[in-house]
């Protein structure tokens, strides 16, 4: 950062001393345009002679000093104390107007209980030299200048009252800024705003259309499933499908209840003349003994007289039968057509 170049009160009162005048011990000197009210919140920092640790430490302040900053190096302020310029860090001292209105009324009244303990003190010590009570005290070199060396200023002692607090120097007015200048950032950041919104909806509807497309992609694979799954079940149908010409004799395809007596076939009166073989549902073809054409086909489970189909194998089928209280297994073996024919 640049430094800036302020006039400082000792170059003002060097100027009037060369111009022939004389500095009176109460004037009060205003740095220029650059100054600006500092205060002190900590408990107490070291001024130094330059911007910089490696200058010498040249005056102790308090907390609830305010001083005027007149000039900045890099991260140090300038600082007007007194009649001398000295420098503190910029994290050390706080602008009148970064505090708040409760913190500023207590360090100025910090700084008006400072100022009455000092005048007291110097009412002790003036107390203290008075010769006899009557004796006045020369003024102490408190002025920003000295006065001419043939000019000797006495002063009586200070009276022991409560003096109000100088009034704070009004704070050097802030510039605004252009009316242009402002219209065209609130303009670029308005631009900024709607171009992000714009990204953000072209974002959205992106995402949108994505989904959509999924959700599409999805019900054209469950449409697909289905049709495989109705696909497969049509195929085994036709697989298990079994087209038989009975040729005016009763299909042996036809359940068993549908031909016989409500009872079930008389397995006595029965052969096994063939086995349609399925691992999950094999069936058994059985024919009338006597009466040529007379066939049924059996599963397991089918109801015979006096017992049920157990088991069908194949090469035979088993039955489960009870008669008189008595149960058994019987079972048909599976005839071959020489023997049949044979008969």
């Amino acid at each position: 950062s640049q430094s800036e170049i302020v006039e400082s009160a000792h170059d003002i009162g060097a100027k009037i001393e060369s111009e022939g005048k004389t500095p009176s011990s109460k004037s009060t000197f205003t740095p220029g345009s650059g100054g600006k009210p500092v205060w002190i919140t900590r408990e107490s920092i070291f001024l130094r002679s330059g911007p910089g640790t490696q200058f010498k430490q040249a005056a102790q302040v308090m907390k609830g000093m305010r001083l005027l900053k007149v000039g900045n190096q890099k991260e140090w302020y300038a600082l007007l104390q007194g009649r001398d310029t000295l420098y503190a860090r910029q994290d050390m001292v706080v602008f009148e107007d970064q505090l708040s209105t409760d913190e500023l009324s207590k360090l100025k009244k910090l700084a008006s209980e400072r100022e009455m303990e000092a005048i007291r003190q110097k009412d002790i010590l003036a107390d203290k030299q008075k010769p006899g009570g009557d004796a006045q005290v020369e003024q102490s070199d408190q002025s920003p200048f000295k006065p001419p060396a043939q000019t000797q200023v006495v002063e009586k002692p200070i009276e022991k009252k409560v003096e109000k607090p100088a009034p704070l120097e009004k704070p050097v007015p802030v510039k605004k800024p252009d009316p242009a200048i402002l219209e065209a950032q609130e303009k670029a950041v308005l631009a900024a705003k709607k171009e992000e919104e714009k990204r953000l909806r072209d974002v959205l509807e992106e995402e949108k259309r994505k989904l959509a497309e999924q959700q599409e992609l999805n019900r054209n694979l469950e449409e697909q499933k289905k049709a495989e799954e109705e696909r497969q079940r049509k195929l085994r149908e036709a697989r298990n499908r079994v087209v038989y010409n009975s040729f005016g004799r009763r299909d042996p395809f036809e359940p068993v209840e549908y031909g016989a007596s409500g009872m079930g076939i008389d397995i006595d009166q029965m052969r096994l003349v063939g086995v349609v073989w399925d691992e999950r549902e094999p069936l058994g073809v059985m024919e009338h003994v006597k009466e040529k054409g007379l066939s049924y086909t059996i599963k397991e489970g089918d109801p015979v007289i006096n017992g049920r189909v157990s088991r069908i194998t194949k090469d035979r089928v088993t039955f489960d039968i009870t008669e008189y209280g008595i149960s058994r297994t019987f079972s048909l073996r599976l005839v071959p057509q020489s023997e049949r024919e044979g008969k």
